[in-house]
């Protein structure tokens, strides 16, 4: 079944925006609808495509040489790409069936890979050799290290990347046959920020300048709103684009963090709830989205 894939930005809009600055007249661009047929869910960061478009850059660099590629390659100069959000460890099971109350069952497999959201928009991102800060936190533990490592090898600067006394947030994804899954999810670090040291910020003087001089900030809903609210006050200040996927709580977006987002990311599921409007066809899609249009942009 083929699905569609909704982007509130053109891929030549978004790359003109980060390339000119965020006071270039392309963040007008950035609002534009299109549509894009796709065997895939929407997401914002289909960073392979986007990599095929901007010239089949290679993906296959790892390490230190991706940092260096980040520092010195055909990107060198673009503003950066600041993602403030979550990152987790994910602890796959591979079971028959779910255990009963009082239960134990023995697993076929079981592995734990990097993620986590914002991790995963950061890794993309800098996987395609354009500068990106990582901005959120993990714990001082296993699966800390896990994710600085992993980050570290996409190339991700991670100088505001914080150590917390808080367990990094991690997910149980338990796989059973026929591709059912639950999954129960532990925020830890995640949802643990506290304000800086004598402000009333979370982030700090240095952050702050980073998010200000970004040529756009991603955002995503695993982090607290209050958290997400703060970063896009600080973009929309000094005029940088907040793009927001939708994942992550399914409660209602803030109209106050809806006032500072330029571009809005959901997928199908995440479409109907925000609107309340079916989306079973392409044409209930589009009208979902000029609904999600309205949100942002007003009438």
């Amino acid at each position: 079944m083929e699905c569609y894939e909704l982007q509130l930005y053109s891929y030549a809009s978004f790359k003109d925006a980060l390339a000119a600055g965020s006071s270039s007249p392309a963040r007008q661009k950035l609002s534009q609808l299109k549509w894009v047929s796709r065997p895939t869910k929407l997401r914002l960061c289909t960073w392979k495509a986007c990599a095929r478009k901007a010239g089949g850059r290679s993906l296959d660099v790892e390490g230190d040489q991706n940092q260096k590629k980040n520092e010195e390659g055909p990107l060198k100069g673009l503003a950066p790409l600041v993602v403030v959000g979550s990152a987790n460890a994910d602890i796959y099971v591979e079971i028959d069936r779910l255990p009963a109350p009082g239960e134990t069952i023995a697993a076929h497999a079981g592995r734990t890979l990097p993620g986590g959201k914002g991790a995963n928009q950061a890794a993309c991102a800098a996987h395609l050799s354009h500068p990106t800060f990582f901005v959120g936190q993990v714990g001082e533990d296993a699966h800390g290290n896990l994710l600085r490592q992993s980050l570290r090898t996409y190339g991700v600067n991670l100088e505001y990347l914080n150590s917390v006394t808080e367990p990094t947030g991690h997910a149980v994804v338990m796989l059973q046959p026929g591709g059912q899954n639950s999954i129960i999810i532990v925020g830890g670090a995640n949802v643990s920020w506290t304000r800086t040291k004598n402000t009333s910020s979370h982030f700090s003087p240095h952050i702050q300048q980073l998010i200000c001089g970004a040529g756009a900030i991603l955002l995503q809903r695993e982090i607290p709103d209050i958290v997400n609210i703060e970063a896009a006050k600080i973009a929309c200040s000094a005029n940088v684009p907040v793009i927001l996927d939708v994942g992550g709580a399914d409660t209602p977006i803030p109209e106050e963090f809806l006032q500072y987002v330029s571009v809005l990311s959901p997928n199908e599921t995440e479409l109907a709830r925000l609107t309340g409007a079916p989306v079973n066809t392409i044409e209930d899609c589009i009208q979902a989205a000029r609904q999600c249009q309205k949100m942002l942009f007003g009438p």
